[in-house]
């Protein structure tokens, strides 16, 4: 089907038939559903038809090679977009230095466009920063300096292991009557979840919105599995409304100290954290199993991010 929907994309605004417009935004739902079936919320699966309508109509489709540069950090921002097919890498340089430092670094030679050809991992960290997330098809990116005005946060390299990225091409004019008020409101959503949840409400201005920028939102209906106990953790869970029943089973522990606490039916509710104790821990697998027994927002921070923001920059978060 992208074969078909890339064809549709490539033709002009007025060469775009209504039902061509209507079987991509089928295609494109489907892409939010297959996320919405692991918990993960999408811009495309969240906006309304009128509003998806009108990005089919009016975007435009680029393509990336692996290692190709499309957003640098620090560049001023007039796009965002939606992966369609391929994955990318989000980078963040110089994350603990001031605007003042970062100002005073040395430049380096590539820009957005750019293909970072025959470059080792350890040179494209070197260059654009460590690797805080990947975003796959259905995902949407470069919406954080339309929002809000500011430069760049972060850079966005396709991972050298994609094949080539297609992308919806958005831009400030066709975001500012389609998608600003959605953007807005999830902003503020997280904002509020920050400034409301102790352990982060403390941390310094800039580290609070390098976090907004890190967590993203899931949702798990009435009996969905959150996580499986023995699983490998790759995230932690911030519960924002809705309950999750975790249980454990020790025989998928032999030998480990059941810690004090968790307990076979233990209940998770709003402000709690899953997945937390077993990073605080040092443990490598989710100790329990957890089933929502409602339908259940979270917020969801990756382990990289947790492990830079809150180990790393804030350990008194822990305590």
């Amino acid at each position: 089907m992208h074969e078909v929907a890339l064809a549709v994309l490539k033709k002009s605004e007025d060469e775009r038939l209504e039902e061509e417009i209507a079987a991509l935004m089928k295609w494109l739902r489907e892409l939010s559903n297959r996320d919405a079936r692991q918990g993960k919320v999408t811009v495309l699966g969240e906006i309304q038809d009128e509003v998806l309508h009108e990005i089919v109509k009016s975007s435009k489709v680029e393509a990336y090679k692996p290692n190709q540069i499309l957003i640098k950090q620090g560049n001023v921002g007039f796009t965002m977009y939606i992966i369609l097919t391929g994955m990318c890498d989000i980078r963040i340089s110089s994350a603990d230095t001031t605007e003042e430092d970062d100002a005073e670094a040395t430049e380096d030679p590539f820009e957005e466009g750019d293909v970072l050809v025959k470059k080792k991992p350890a040179e494209i960290e070197a260059l654009l920063g460590v690797s805080v997330g990947t975003f796959k098809a259905g995902h949407a990116f470069g919406e954080v300096a339309l929002v809000s005005g500011v430069l760049r946060t972060a850079s966005v390299i396709v991972n050298p292991d994609s094949d080539i990225c297609q992308v919806l091409v958005i831009d400030k004019s066709l975001f500012d009557r389609t998608l600003q008020d959605y953007m807005r409101r999830e902003e503020a959503g997280k904002a509020n979840f920050i400034e409301q949840f102790s352990h982060f409400s403390t941390w310094p201005v800039k580290f609070r919105q390098q976090l907004l920028r890190g967590l993203s939102k899931t949702r798990f209906k009435y009996s969905e599995q959150v996580m499986r106990q023995g699983d490998e953790i790759d995230c932690v869970y911030f519960i924002t409304s809705g309950e999750v029943k975790q249980s454990l089973v020790p025989g998928l522990h032999p030998g480990a100290v059941q810690p004090a606490g968790v307990a076979t039916g233990a209940a998770s509710l709003k402000n709690e954290v899953i997945g937390g104790l077993e990073v605080v821990l040092g443990m490598k697998t989710y100790l329990c199993h957890g089933v929502a027994t409602m339908e259940t927002n979270m917020y969801r921070l990756n382990l990289r991010e947790w492990t830079r923001l809150v180990e790393r920059r804030h350990p008194n978060t822990l305590k």
